[in-house]
């Protein structure tokens, strides 16, 4: 009977709705960093995702609270845009995109007005793993802050010696994050949080890394870094969105119409962020 049930086969008709592609438009940034932009297409639920490798063409203009700061007929290559446009703090940016066939795409985001306050106060080797503890001064108006760890070592290739930086996994059990993400994530290289649980004061958080973490044959670890990040509304809530529909409510293809994002008429992110690093010596 089993056999039986293994072998049946039956092929099911589905109507799929009429598609049609949309411009992705992908953005972060920062004081400190200029703009960067990537471009692409979306395509069919079932479809697979393939990077474009045609140009795009078309005008795209950039506003600073609302005065030009970019406009410019382009070819984009490959789907990059890069510009010497360096965001400011609390300024508000739109950028329009006239693309090929595409509908007129805007986007627009607000630059948190500063960067986050936080500085490590201790490092502690427990057994297998290190405890960073660092202490966040919450900052006026709600804020939304990830908070990210990198290791900064030695990689030794033969007779030659580089620096590097890499991204480390981290856990914590620290209420203060989001638990509907962090629990399906134990051992991620970032995580959320928001200030309601101590707004306009402080907090001690602790995270632990593992010692064999980001290490290779080869590396050599010096030093710990911690990046935490206030992101704009649209940003943290586009972030949350996407880790939920792909950990927690079945995976990305749970829902067929989904639609993160703060593009109109297009679909990606435009997000803004402020940011500040601490960094402790592991030896």
């Amino acid at each position: 009977m089993l056999l039986g049930l293994i072998a049946c086969e039956r092929q099911l008709n589905i109507d799929l709705p009429e598609f049609d592609p949309k411009l992705v438009v992908n953005s972060e940034f920062a004081p400190g960093k200029p703009m960067t932009f990537y471009l692409s297409e979306s395509v069919q639920i079932l479809d697979e995702p393939q990077l474009r490798s045609g140009i795009y063409s078309g005008r795209i203009i950039i506003l600073e609270d609302s005065a030009v700061v970019f406009d410019k007929m382009t070819a984009i290559d490959s789907g990059f845009l890069y510009t010497t446009i360096v965001p400011k703090y609390g300024k508000h940016y739109e950028a329009f995109f006239d693309i090929d066939d595409y509908p007129l795409t805007v986007a627009e985001d607000i630059v948190p007005g500063e960067a986050p306050e936080f500085e490590i106060t201790s490092f502690i080797p427990l057994g297998d793993r290190y405890q960073v503890n660092f202490n966040i001064k919450d900052l006026p108006n709600e804020q939304n802050y990830l908070i990210q760890a990198f290791l900064i070592g030695k990689k030794v290739n033969g007779t030659d010696t580089t620096l590097e930086e890499r991204p480390v996994g981290f856990s914590s059990n620290d209420k203060v994050f989001l638990t509907n993400i962090y629990s399906f994530n134990s051992n991620n290289r970032f995580a959320l949080f928001s200030d309601k649980v101590f707004s306009n004061s402080s907090r001690e958080i602790s995270i632990n890394i593992k010692r064999t973490a980001g290490t290779e044959p080869g590396f050599f670890p010096e030093k710990v870094v911690l990046q935490i990040s206030s992101l704009s509304a649209s940003y943290f809530n586009y972030i949350v969105e996407i880790t939920e529909n792909n950990h927690v409510y079945g995976g990305p293809l749970s829902s067929a119409s989904y639609d993160a994002g703060n593009i109109k008429n297009g679909l990606g992110i435009f997000g803004a962020y402020t940011y500040l690093t601490d960094t402790v010596s592991i030896r």
